[in-house]
């Protein structure tokens, strides 16, 4: 049985293809194939399915979905696995593996010197895609997963043009090349591929001209200059000296800029700010430190840390590096997969990965010894995705955003970032969408602040629909923010929003943490101690410590005082409370009931309830 993703979902056998049905059968199929042998969960499944609205009947429905792969592929290990499902598929049936399979080998044989062979697994590898990965699924799951699918395909087409033009293949490629440079016109790599084939086709006038051409798209669409390596490319075009690759000597790739574009301006962290920029520029240490921003969903961790890393732009001038690791979501980058991507942001194509972990980092620890290079690692999950790229030299640096604090971490610095102050929310707040709209009725533009908590995401959602309705009045919107059953719908924008952001965490949750979240958001105040909520959920003060520390971890409760443990008040965001209470669905009446009594009937007698 042969499954394949690259390209219309499809499974062959025997006796031709298999019918795989309906769309929602075929994205169930293909989820648990790209998952590569990991849990696909069902609250994950159900987003796909359903976009975010599941019917009442979605785990039936998904079971059933289940059963039909399960019948028509008898031969298949697909078993149930909370929170979800796995299957494991036999060796060499997922066109996805022999994919990566290819390309692996392609970048040893090239490590190896072996440039033609590498060029051709290269040329296999490519030739298993039959057009956009993962047709025939939901719109969510291709709008989930087949850009990260076509960004591989795009990597290993431009190693393979590299090699090509090692192997003096420059102007046979021109063709090929215009065409993918008008498909993709800001990967700034195909870019100086075209320009090295039109300038080895005796085009130097075009080459020049397509240098102009990509440096006013930069300008007009993102504010940017040509990378550095682009710019000596066209330097040495000028002198009629084209190269395909920045030197042999070590391997090396381009000198890498990939941070995100900066905030205009970034309100109220000025404090923190400073924090980062003094922790990465103390001099004097063997090695230095790297730096983890902490925080609630939609606190500004990668804003602040995207900020400051620009700051410290002219400290690393051998470049600065940005992973989003996706730790707020369902496909997480593995430590393997983190390392990799860094090593092909910073080696030439011809110089290979390895493919064990450990080799993996070896080679990174080699390469960037001695060179200052700047790493941001977004959406950090666990701290073994973050322990192979510390630096080990006193001139690397790294930023690390995260949710939770990572395990293990020793002595690394952490900076515990919270919501704004009210000042600087309504500072914000103006900045978005204008002071001139603000000073018309500032009451209502403070209200609208103080019901986002001071939340920056939140002022950001509401700024945005403001802009988006600009016949409403701020009255209006504060109105019908005060709303609590609107709220959160308020706070989106695009599939984005506070809901979604804070859905990741409450997804990271185990089950009994999330069911207490649900049962203490239910009392009429924000505010509670240990026993209150030990009454609530009908649990001993030790397993309830356990579930209030588990929430905290995540960031989806926070903790007064918390160095009197005993005595600690816990508090949820007023968002994060509203979050909670939508959730309450998944709670029975009976459950519900009997929590409200346990709060309000029988929490008086305390001695009695808690045991």
């Amino acid at each position: 049985m042969r499954f394949e993703v690259l390209g219309p979902v499809r499974v062959s056998g025997a006796q031709g293809d298999v019918d795989l049905g309906a769309t929602k059968l075929r994205t169930v199929l293909a989820m648990l194939l790209i998952s590569r042998r990991r849990i696909v969960s069902d609250t994950a499944i159900a987003r796909m399915l359903w976009d975010g609205e599941p019917p009442a009947t979605s785990e039936a429905q998904i079971q059933t979905y289940i059963s039909r792969i399960r019948g028509k592929f008898p031969g298949i290990e697909l078993r149930r696995q909370r929170p979800g499902y796995l299957l494991n598929l036999v060796a060499d049936t997922l066109d996805l593996d022999e994919f990566e399979q290819r390309a692996a080998s392609a970048r040893q044989a090239a490590a190896d010197k072996e440039i033609d062979r590498a060029a051709e697994e290269f040329r296999v590898a490519l030739r298993l895609w039959r057009g956009p990965a993962l047709g025939g699924v939901t719109e969510q799951l291709r709008l989930a997963e087949a850009r990260r699918l076509e960004e591989a395909r795009l990597e290993v087409l431009e190693e393979r043009i590299a090699l090509d033009l090692q192997l003096d293949r420059g102007p046979a490629l021109v063709v090929e090349l215009i065409g993918l440079v008008a498909e993709n016109p800001l990967r700034e790599r195909l870019r100086g591929h075209l320009m090295v084939a039109l300038s080895r086709a005796g085009r130097l006038a075009d080459a020049l001209a397509n240098y102009r051409e990509y440096t006013r798209t930069l300008a007009d669409e993102l504010g940017l200059e040509p990378g550095r390596e682009l710019q000596e490319l066209h330097q040495r075009i000028l002198r009629s000296e084209p190269r395909d690759e920045p030197g042999d000597d070590a391997g090396a790739g381009p000198t890498p800029a990939q941070l995100p574009p900066d905030v205009a301006e970034l309100v109220g962290r000025r404090r923190e700010v400073e924090q980062v920029l003094a922790l990465m520029r103390t001099s004097g240490q063997t090695v230095r430190p790297a730096i983890a921003v902490v925080g609630m969903a939609g606190v500004g961790k990668s804003a602040l840390a995207i900020h400051a890393a620009h700051r410290l732009r002219d400290d690393f001038p051998d470049g600065q590096i940005y992973v989003n690791l996706r730790g707020d979501g369902e496909a997480q980058v593995t430590p393997d997969e983190a390392v990799a991507e860094v090593l092909r942001t910073l080696l030439s194509p011809a110089r290979g990965i390895p493919a064990a972990l450990g080799d993996k980092e070896k080679l990174y620890r080699s390469w960037s010894a001695g060179k200052r290079v700047l790493l941001v690692l977004d959406n950090a999950e666990s701290w073994q995705q973050v322990r192979p790229l510390l630096p080990n030299t006193a001139n690397g640096g790294l930023l690390v955003t995260c949710r939770t604090r990572l395990a293990s971490v020793g002595n690394l610095p952490t900076i515990d970032l919270g919501v704004l102050d009210h000042m600087d929310g309504m500072r914000m707040l103006s900045n978005l969408i204008g002071a001139p709209r603000v000073s018309t009725d500032p009451l209502s533009a403070d209200r609208i602040v103080e019901l986002c908590g001071s939340l920056p995401l939140a002022v950001s959602a509401a700024a945005a629909q403001l802009t988006g309705k600009s016949h409403w009045t701020l009255a209006r919107f504060a109105e019908e923010l005060g709303t609590e059953q609107k709220k959160l719908d308020l706070l989106s924008y695009s599939g984005h929003g506070v809901r979604n952001s804070l859905a990741r965490s409450y997804r990271s949750l185990s089950s009994p943490a999330a069911k207490a979240m649900r049962l203490l958001a239910m009392p009429y105040s924000s505010h509670f101690v240990l026993w209150n909520a030990a009454v609530t959920l009908d649990a001993s003060l030790v397993e309830t410590q356990h579930l209030l520390d588990e929430l905290v971890d995540a960031r989806l409760l926070q903790a007064v005082s918390p160095q009197e443990q005993s005595l600690a008040r816990y508090v949820f965001h007023q968002l994060v409370r509203s979050f909670a209470r939508e959730r309450l669905a998944e709670e029975s009446v009976q459950e519900r009931l009997a929590a409200f009594r346990r709060s309000y009937g029988q929490g008086q007698d305390r001695d009695h309830q808690v045991r």
